[in-house]
């Protein structure tokens, strides 16, 4: 594809929760990703299988930077926003948080957890916010940046679209809450998303990107204009990174040509 020029201030990362399953032991797949290209990896809450040690060793020898990690017990198991657990929850994120400084990683997606009753919105909203600050609070004192994502594939999932984010954020107004704009979830609940980009830009702290409705490599055939986002986020000056959170159509390595015919950098 003839874009014109390199986005040289785009940068791509690996999500090894979703790339390189090639490689069944989790932990191997930092070298791949290293060997592949990648200068940053995320990852889901598979680390917490792993001991610290383990893991920073896996980072550290593969010569890679961590960009985000999950909280700890991943989007099903959370309990940011489930009422009555808040003591357990604040142990959790404890642990998420050394996770984090020892991977010398600076944000941590906080998941929201499920919903029992969906008729009782502002019940889970109130601790939500409330579990929210405590993280906020916690992760400033390390110069940690704590990201909320809104997600589209779980059922009774508590933040499950981004215009409920943007208000969230907007209640918390904590200036290390941000928002994990993921285009896959953006798009399948509501779309517009030029709109939605220069207009909350502001709130964005990480963004992941996949073709709807398949969930895999962005250059695939789907709903979204990948070669008109990549220039919409230059042109709106993003210089975080941007986490290739997709499921490769057949070998990881082999699908990566997109990431130089779009001109951007590992």
């Amino acid at each position: 594809m003839d874009n014109g020029k390199r986005l040289y201030g785009l940068r791509v990362d690996a999500n090894i929760s979703f790339m390189f399953t090639e490689w069944e032991n989790f932990i191997d797949r930092y070298s791949a990703a290293s060997n592949a290209g990648f200068k940053g990896v995320e990852s889901g809450d598979e680390i917490y299988q792993y001991s610290i040690e383990e893991i920073a060793k896996a980072k550290s020898e593969a010569n890679v930077r961590q960009i985000v990690i999950v909280s700890f017990g991943g989007p099903i198991k959370a309990l940011t926003a489930i009422p009555g657990r808040e003591n357990e929850f604040y142990q959790t994120f404890q642990k998420t948080l050394k996770y984090a400084l020892a991977l010398n990683c600076d944000r941590v997606h906080v998941c929201s957890g499920l919903m029992a009753n969906l008729n009782d919105y502002s019940k889970y909203e109130e601790i939500y916010l409330k579990n929210l600050r405590y993280c906020s609070g916690e992760a400033k004192k390390v110069g940690i940046h704590i990201l909320i994502e809104p997600i589209s594939t779980i059922p009774g999932y508590f933040l499950n679209n981004t215009n409920q984010a943007i208000e969230i954020l907007k209640k918390l107004n904590c200036s290390n809450v941000k928002l994990e704009f993921d285009f896959f979830h953006a798009q399948r609940t509501h779309g517009n998303m030029t709109k939605t980009l220069r207009e909350n830009i502001h709130h964005i702290g990480h963004i992941q990107v996949s073709q709807v409705p398949k969930r895999d490599e962005p250059s695939n055939s789907g709903e979204i204009n990948y070669n008109y986002i990549f220039r919409l986020l230059l042109d709106l000056k993003y210089d975080q990174w941007i986490g290739c959170e997709y499921n490769p159509q057949g070998d990881t390595i082999h699908g990566l040509q997109w990431i130089t015919d779009y001109g951007l950098t590992f």
